[in-house]
C-alpha cells in the first residue's frame, strides 16, 4: 500500500501528463493525490481519466489557483469520501483485514487568513471521528524554524505548528532532499506528512520518501506503509526483559540457575539465556494473553454479581483486579525499556506514550537500504547484511604499517607516589557496587543481553562473582613493566 502526492502547479499540458504517467509506472500506487492542477470541470474530468484510476473526487480551483484531486484504485483499497473543503479532502480508507482509518488530503492557501480556515477545517474533522488519521499534502507552512533555507529567518510560527501540538500529531518525517519546494533563492520544506498516535501505532513502519522536482518547483512525495527490509525474528539476539524482575518467583529461579552454572560472571549470565527463555514461555506467560483472560473472568463476574452480592464474588474481583494493575505494571515496564526514555524518574505508568516513543525510535533507526560502491541503492535484506559485513571487515582489516619509528620526547610530568598507589590498589566490592548501581537501569545492555538493572537487583546473587570478574579483567589490562606501566580498564 501506498499514497502518491504531489503540488503539480498546473495540470493543463503534455509535460504534466508526461511526468505524471512516469510517476504512475514507476511507484505503482493505490491512492493519488494531485493539488493545484489549476483546471477545473470537463477538463479536469478528462485529464484524470487519462490516469488510469477509475475512481475519483475533483474539488475545482477558485479562479485560477488550488484544485484537488484525490484517485484511488478501487479494486485494491475502499474509499469512501467523508467530507470536502476548498483546501482539504477527508475520506475513510480501509481493505480486508485493514482497521479503517481517516485520510485527509491537504492543500492549505499561501494566504495566512484564508489558511487559518483550513486549521478550523481540520479540527473539526477531528471531533468527528476517533480513528486513526493520515494528513498529507501542501501546508504552506513549517513546523521548525530549520525548514526554511535562505530568504528572511522566521521570527514565529503561526498556524499550522499551534495546531500539530494542539492535536498531538505525529511528523512522518523522510528520506531524500530534505526541502520540498524552492523557488530558486529559497528552500522549504512545506509538503509533509503527519498523523495522530493512532495512525503511527497501526502502521509503524510507514515513512515518506521526498521524490526528486522535475516539473513543478514541487517534490512529489510517496508515503510507503511497509518497508521492503524485514527480519527474521529466529535472528534477533537475546534480550532481558526488565518487566521479568516484577515476577515473585524470579528471584528464586535466578538463584538457582545461578548456582548450577560455572565460571566467571559472564559465563554464568549467558548460561541463564536458555532457561530464562523457557520460564518466559512456561512461568511468566504472554502479557496480552493474561490481561485477556483476566478481563474475560471480570466481565463474567461482574455479571453474576448483578444478580446479588456474593462475599466470595466480591474478594475475587478484588483479586483480580489486582491481578490486573499487577500485569499493567508489567506491561509499562515492558514498555518504558523499548522505548529508552526516562519520564517522570520511571515513576510514570504511560504505556501509550512509552508506545509511541518506541515505534518512532524504531522508525528513525530503522535502516531500509544502503548505497554500495557503485552509487547503487541495496534494498534486499540478503544485500544489505552482505554489504554491512563487507564494509566493516574492510574497516576493521589489518592496514599496513609504516615502519618509521620515532622516539617519544619527554614532555609526560612525572606523577606523584600517592597518586601511584591509588591507581594500582586493589578494587573491593563497596566500589563495585556503587559504579554498577551509578548505571541507568535500562540504558543500553552488555554483550549478554542483560541490562544493568538485572546485575543491581540480583547482587546479593551475583555479587562474588562480578567482583571476580573485575579482578580478573583488571589482571588481563595489566601491563608488565612495573607500577608506571599499570593499564586498568573498567
Amino acid at each position: 500500500m501506498s499514497i502518491l502526492y504531489w503540488n503539480a502547479k498546473g495540470a493543463a499540458c503534455t509535460k504534466f501528463r508526461n511526468t505524471m504517467q512516469d510517476l504512475i509506472r514507476s511507484h505503482h500506487m493505490e491512492i493519488l493525490f494531485v493539488c493545484e492542477p489549476r483546471i477545473s470541470g470537463l477538463k479536469a474530468v478528462s485529464m484524470v481519466k487519462t490516469l488510469g484510476f477509475p475512481c475519483f473526487e475533483i474539488v475545482d480551483p477558485i479562479g485560477f489557483s488550488g484544485g484537488l484531486w484525490l484517485m484511488w484504485d478501487d479494486s485494491r483499497v475502499k474509499v469512501e469520501i467523508i467530507g470536502t473543503h476548498d483546501q482539504a479532502i477527508s475520506a475513510c480508507i480501509s481493505w480486508p483485514g485493514q482497521t479503517p482509518w481517516i485520510f485527509t488530503a491537504v492543500y492549505a492557501k499561501p494566504c495566512g487568513f484564508k489558511r487559518d480556515k483550513l486549521w478550523e477545517y481540520l479540527s473539526f474533522v477531528e471531533g468527528c471521528h476517533n480513528l486513526p488519521w493520515l494528513l498529507a499534502g501542501d501546508f504552506n507552512d513549517m513546523l521548525n524554524k530549520s525548514d526554511k533555507l535562505g530568504g528572511a529567518p522566521i521570527r514565529r510560527l503561526r498556524g499550522f505548528k499551534p495546531w500539530f501540538d494542539q492535536h498531538a500529531m505525529c511528523d512522518l518525517g523522510f528520506s531524500g532532499p530534505k526541502y520540498t519546494w524552492t523557488n530558486k533563492k529559497v528552500l522549504e520544506r512545506i509538503d509533509r506528512a503527519v498523523c495522530n498516535t493512532q495512525w503511527r501505532s497501526l502502521f509503524a513502519d510507514a515513512h515518506v520518501i521526498h521524490l526528486p522536482r522535475t516539473k513543478s518547483d514541487h517534490s512529489p512525495l510517496k508515503i510507503c506503509f511497509k518497508s521492503k527490509f524485514s527480519s527474521s525474528p529466529l535472528n534477533r539476539p537475546f534480550r532481558f526483559e526488565a518487566m521479568w524482575l516484577k515476577h515473585e518467583n524470579f528471584p528464586e529461579f535466578i538463584a538457582q540457575n545461578w548456582e548450577l552454572s560455572y565460571g566467571s560472571a559472564l559465563d554464568k549470565s549467558c548460561a541463564l539465556v536458555e532457561p530464562l527463555k523457557q520460564w518466559n514461555l512456561s512461568v511468566f506467560g504472554h502479557l496480552k494473553q493474561k490481561k485477556a483472560r483476566i478481563l474475560a473472568r471480570l466481565a463474567g463476574l461482574q455479571k453474576a454479581l448483578h444478580q446479588g452480592p456474593n462475599t466470595f464474588l466480591i474478594n475475587l474481583e478484588s483479586i483480580l483486579v489486582a491481578d490486573f494493575n499487577y500485569i499493567l505494571d508489567q506491561e509499562a515496564m515492558f514498555w518504558r525499556q523499548k522505548s529508552r526514555v526516562k519520564w517522570l524518574q520511571e515513576g510514570d505508568r504511560n504505556t501509550k506514550f512509552f508506545h509511541l516513543s518506541t515505534i518512532i525510535r524504531r522508525r528513525r533507526n530503522k535502516i531500509d537500504r544502503l548505497k554500495n560502491d557503485a552509487g547503487l541503492w541495496v534494498e534486499e535484506s540478503d544485500g544489505i547484511k552482505n554489504l554491512a559485513m563487507q564494509y566493516f571487515s574492510e574497516l576493521f582489516s589489518p592496514a599496513p604499517v609504516a615502519t618509521n619509528s620515532f622516539t617519544i620526547p619527554n614532555m609526560f610530568p612525572s606523577i606523584d607516589p600517592g597518586a601511584l598507589e591509588s591507581l594500582v590498589a586493589d578494587v573491593d566490592m563497596e566500589e563495585v557496587k556503587v559504579n554498577l548501581f551509578s548505571i541507568g537501569g535500562l540504558k543500553a545492555p552488555g554483550v549478554d543481553g542483560f541490562p544493568a538493572c538485572f546485575y543491581q537487583k540480583q547482587w546479593n546473587t551475583c555479587a562474588n562473582d562480578i567482583l571476580d570478574l573485575v579482578h580478573q579483567s583488571i589482571q588481563d589490562c595489566r601491563i608488565p613493566g612495573g607500577l608506571n606501566s599499570t593499564m586498568i580498564t573498567l
